[in-house]
Formats: C-alpha cells, sequence, structure tokens
C-alpha cells in the first residue's frame, strides 16, 4: 500500500482493538494497521513483517554484530530473537508494553524504560540511559 492510499474507514469502537490497535496488531501478528498523519495522509504499517523471521537483509546485518547488543525500539522482538539464536546477550528495550510482551514470549529479553529515565540492570550488571 503506498502512503497515499486511504485506509478503510471504520467505526469508532471501544474496547482493546481501539485503545491500542498497535497491541492488538502485535498479538495477532498481522495487520492491517493504518497511521494517520497530521496531514491527513495514510502510512500502512507492516505488522507482518515485523512479526515474521529476519529476512536475508536483515540477517547480513545481524551477522556484522559482535558481543553484547542493545536493540532500542525492538518491537516484537524479531532482532531480538535472531540475535540470542547467533549467540549474542541481547536486550530489547520499547515504550510499548505488548511490544516487549511478544519479545518475552518469544524467548527474548525485552524491558519498557520506566518514567525516571533509567533501565533497570538486566544480567550483566550494566545500566543504560534511556531518554
Amino acid at each position: 500500500m503506498s502512503t497515499e492510499e486511504h485506509a478503510p474507514v471504520q467505526p469508532l469502537g471501544s474496547g482493546p482493538r481501539h485503545e491500542d490497535p498497535y497491541a492488538h496488531a502485535l498479538q495477532d501478528g498481522r495487520g492491517p494497521l493504518y497511521m494517520r498523519r497530521m496531514d491527513g495522509g495514510v502510512l500502512s504499517s507492516e505488522v507482518d513483517r515485523w512479526c515474521a523471521a529476519p529476512d536475508p537483509a536483515d540477517m547480513s546485518v545481524l551477522r556484522r554484530c559482535k558481543g553484547a547488543v542493545l536493540d532500542i525500539g525492538c518491537g516484537p522482538g524479531r532482532l531480538v530473537g535472531a540475535l540470542r539464536a547467533l549467540g549474542h546477550l541481547v536486550l530489547g528495550i520499547d515504550s510499548n508494553h505488548a511490544a516487549v510482551a511478544r519479545t518475552a514470549d518469544t524467548g527474548g529479553a525485552a524491558l519498557c524504560p520506566c518514567r525516571c529515565g533509567r533501565v533497570a540492570s538486566h544480567g550483566s550488571g550494566h545500566r543504560v540511559a534511556a531518554g
């Protein structure tokens, strides 16, 4: 879908799907998920890709990683899982609780940063400033 196409018009409702559509899409592992830009245009999100296994281009980058890896903005954790499978110590950080939960459900380690701006130490005793 191009950025100029329009999302299907759906009535506003209540419940989890409408309160956090991103979290709902991550739970399903698929889209569609549309974001409306400030200018009224629509962007289609690649939820299916974010929840799928890394593709060859991703793997070519991940194989270049050395040592421990911090994935800031890890989303549903597909790269966290792939790095873990490659033998890395890896921690994902995402501001969305559903993304962190999906990462954990697939065996990865991930945290949501706390509001005070620090991420608790994880495993190695290192601390990371988060924003």
